[in-house]
């Protein structure tokens, strides 16, 4: 399987090419597109209005993510280039391009990891939560997909996270619970028994009965990751949180491409059988 990296290579390729030399850079740089989850970016500089560029970024979750003090942890990282937000959008950077910083390309790659850090909010104000001994086993949720949540469980031993699952495609539905059930086995590798464990349900985990709005109706299920305190001590709060807020990410992209695969080998065998066919014309 591919691990699929934190920084979005897009704004990783556009930021590259507006820092660049000057005499490659193009007059107008416009790039408006949304991820998988309907996160929107939004990168603009032309050169008729100065050397002025922004970067912007609009959640539909985004009221739910300033519940997890998002805007703290944005601004911890991106602060000295905040600006206004731009027009229908949640947060707003901006760079003179004229005079770019000495770390260029740390903070090229900083800010390619602009949409990872927006969504790791929710982890890390959980595992602090715990850290700071503060557990209390209540639940939040963030609704971060239409008809799917994450959930979120601070325990006075580690962090409970919960992904609800949802497709629309049964082809889909049907090779999520093949990859789910296969994170669940994952466990039964010696060599991966240091990894947070995995439960995969198809039906509301125990964990989740009583909490309001809590269904498996058209749910492809459920799928429950345990940090313990090692998995996050340390500086590693950040790789997991970046991770995890990857999760499902990672599975729609493995979904589409196991798909892909399905389609051509499904073509190559048929083309094979009329190839022998016309053979015994």
């Amino acid at each position: 399987m591919i691990i699929l990296p934190e920084e979005h290579d897009v704004i990783r390729q556009v930021l590259t090419k507006a820092f660049g030399d000057p005499e490659d850079r193009p007059q107008i740089l416009d790039s408006d597109f949304s991820d998988y989850d309907g996160v929107r970016i939004a990168i603009h500089y032309a050169a008729s209005e100065g050397t002025i560029l922004r970067v912007s970024i609009s959640s539909p979750c985004w009221e739910e993510l300033q519940s997890f003090d998002v805007m703290s942890y944005l601004d911890e990282k991106y602060g000295q280039w905040k600006v206004e937000p731009a027009p229908n959008m949640n947060y707003t950077l901006q760079f003179d391009i004229a005079t770019p910083p000495d770390n260029v390309e740390e903070v090229i790659s900083s800010v390619a990891r602009l949409k990872t850090t927006m969504y790791s909010a929710p982890f890390k104000s959980t595992i602090r939560k715990v850290v700071d001994g503060k557990a209390d086993n209540s639940i939040v949720q963030l609704a971060y997909r239409p008809k799917e949540k994450i959930y979120l469980k601070a325990q006075s031993d580690g962090v409970l996270i919960i992904f609800s699952l949802h497709f629309m495609d049964v082809t889909e539905a049907a090779i999520a619970r093949v990859f789910c059930q296969e994170f669940q086995d994952a466990k039964n590798n010696h060599a991966l028994s240091s990894c947070p464990p995995c439960r995969f349900d198809d039906s509301v985990p125990t964990d989740l009965e009583g909490v309001p709005g809590v269904t498996d109706k058209e749910m492809v299920g459920f799928v429950s990751f345990k940090l313990d305190p090692h998995h996050y001590a340390g500086n590693h709060e950040e790789t997991v949180s970046a991770r995890l807020q990857n999760f499902r990410t990672y599975l729609a992209y493995h979904i589409k491409a196991t798909k892909a695969f399905l389609h051509f080998r499904m073509r190559r065998r048929g083309a094979s059988w009329l190839q022998e066919w016309e053979k015994t014309d």
